[in-house]
């Protein structure tokens, strides 16, 4: 009897300490409290602005500057005030744009960022948030290797000719970008600090949840965190709602893109001035490839080639493409275009994924494309790699 009360104490002992170790105390975030963020060995970028931005709660495009700097003897401190662990961006830039770009989490405390030269970026130390998140994901050996592999597959891809040869190395990038996101959303899925969880929904596989299963999970979730932190809304918890609903909404405007369905009429400008009408331009062909692109889109620039080969194939059995830039600056659409010597209808209203267009289209990421008949209706969607080949070879046979 001794025995049996001796191991019911101490089960209840070990059950008590468990709780102990897994719940936590969220009340020193419901005030401001100072930050500093500390970096070292950016002389590569000397003299340059060193911004540290949030998201923008009104506007879901739109970023907050909380901290500047200038890069001085390679060194660098951002300072200033935040509640609550928030995410954030830091950027370094010149009249010309961005130089370097790094999401971290804003927090309380102090964090030190020292460029290391291997690992081609910054290293974070220090930062409760930014331990458990970022620096556990992006830090990890495993996350490292594939990050370098996958810096070294995009550099090749700008340079390789050879079709079999770029599908490899742009499986080299998928496949880190897919470890990435896995690995936060194994933190979201599985940690046990709620703040941790709800920090890594963002960099997790949130859209597709979204994409698969509707919102309503997700608010559950996010409700969920909320009522574990017990702060109410906060900024991370305001954004995330703001983007599952953004999300939801180009998942309702997606359904009515599927195939069989009639595409979305527009009018936009070339590089030229010209008006451009796209169901004009449907009507003169058998079949269009109505293409969403931007200069910045990486895997968008390497579907290019691809995508020429194929247009110039079948350009006079009845096939063309017409492609919509989301680009915000014409210069940069302008000097793309050019760099790629695209010979297709090229539009954009240069109004970036704040285009009445892309919001048209539920566009919330690129490359997005859609194969249509000259009636407008939708015949295939997202054809990437050889897809495209072989889909217009079994609409106009082969070349």
């Amino acid at each position: 009897m001794k025995r049996i009360i001796t191991n019911f104490i101490l089960l209840s002992t070990i059950g008590i300490f468990a709780q102990q170790q897994t719940s936590f105390d969220f009340s020193r975030f419901k005030e401001e409290q100072s930050f500093e963020y500390t970096g070292s060995g950016m002389s590569h970028l000397e003299g340059n602005g060193i911004r540290l931005h949030t998201f923008d709660l009104e506007d879901p495009d739109g970023w907050v500057r909380i901290s500047t700097d200038t890069i001085k003897d390679g060194k660098f401190a951002l300072t200033g005030k935040i509640q609550a662990p928030r995410h954030v961006l830091l950027s370094v830039r010149d009249e010309e744009g961005p130089l370097y770009v790094k999401y971290l989490i804003a927090e309380p405390g102090k964090v030190t960022l020292t460029w290391n030269d291997d690992y081609g970026d910054l290293y974070i130390d220090g930062g409760e948030y930014n331990q458990k998140v970022t620096a556990k994901v992006e830090q990890n050996p495993k996350m490292l290797n594939a990050s370098r592999a996958s810096s070294n597959a995009e550099a090749r891809m700008m340079f390789e000719q050879d079709t079999v040869k770029l599908y490899a190395l742009n499986d080299i990038v998928e496949d880190f970008m897919k470890l990435r996101t896995d690995s936060f959303d194994d933190i979201r899925k599985n940690g046990d600090d709620p703040m941790a969880r709800l920090l890594a929904m963002y960099w997790s596989n949130l859209p597709n949840d979204i994409y698969d299963n509707g919102a309503e999970s997700v608010e559950k979730e996010i409700d969920a965190l909320q009522d574990e932190i017990g702060l109410g809304e906060i900024p991370a918890i305001t954004y995330i709602k703001n983007f599952t609903k953004r999300m939801d909404n180009a998942r309702s405007i997606a359904g009515e893109l599927q195939d069989g369905n009639t595409i979305k009429d527009f009018t936009a400008k070339t590089i030229d001035d010209k008006e451009i009408n796209l169901n004009e331009e449907i009507e003169k062909s058998s079949y269009v490839l109505v293409d969403f692109w931007a200069s910045w889109c990486g895997p968008c620039r390497q579907e290019n080639p691809k995508m020429k080969k194929v247009y110039n194939a079948y350009k006079d059995k009845g096939f063309n493409i017409v492609a919509f830039s989301i680009d915000e600056d014409k210069e940069d659409w302008v000097s793309a275009s050019k760099e790629d010597e695209i010979p297709w209808v090229n539009i954009s209203d240069i109004q970036g994924y704040d285009s009445p267009i892309a919001e048209q289209y539920g566009i919330q990421s690129i490359p997005v494309n859609y194969l249509v008949d000259s009636t407008g209706k939708i015949v295939a969607r997202n054809l990437r790699g050889d897809q495209l080949e072989k889909e217009i070879e079994a609409l106009l046979g082969t070349k």
